[in-house]
C-alpha cells in the first residue's frame, strides 16, 4: 500500500487535475466564442496583421492559434505570443 501511494504521488503530477480540465474548456469557450461572433478586437487584429504584411504568410493553423493566443489574454490568460511569417534559409550552392 505504501509502495502504491508513492507511485500515485510521484505519477499524480503527470495526470491532468480539475484546474488543467477547467483551462481547456475556458480555451474552447473562448475559441468558439471568438471564431463565432468576430468581435471587433479581432477584426482589429487581423487588420494589423494585414497593415505589417503578417497576415499572408501565416497559414490558417499557424492564423487560428494566433488569435485563439490573443482571446486568451485578452480574457486574463498569458500574454498572446506575436504571430511572425514562417523564414525562408536560403544557401548558395
Amino acid at each position: 500500500a505504501r509502495q502504491q501511494r508513492r507511485v500515485d504521488r510521484t505519477f499524480d503530477r503527470y495526470r491532468k487535475s480539475t484546474w488543467d480540465d477547467a483551462r481547456d474548456a475556458r480555451i474552447k469557450t473562448l475559441t468558439h466564442d471568438t471564431l463565432a461572433s468576430q468581435p471587433q478586437w479581432l477584426i482589429d487584429e487581423l487588420a494589423k496583421l494585414h497593415t505589417s504584411g503578417q497576415l499572408a504568410p501565416l497559414t490558417s493553423q499557424e492564423l487560428m492559434s494566433h488569435v485563439v493566443a490573443k482571446a486568451v489574454a485578452l480574457d486574463g490568460g498569458r500574454p498572446a505570443p506575436v504571430a511572425e511569417p514562417p523564414t525562408i534559409e536560403l544557401t548558395s550552392d
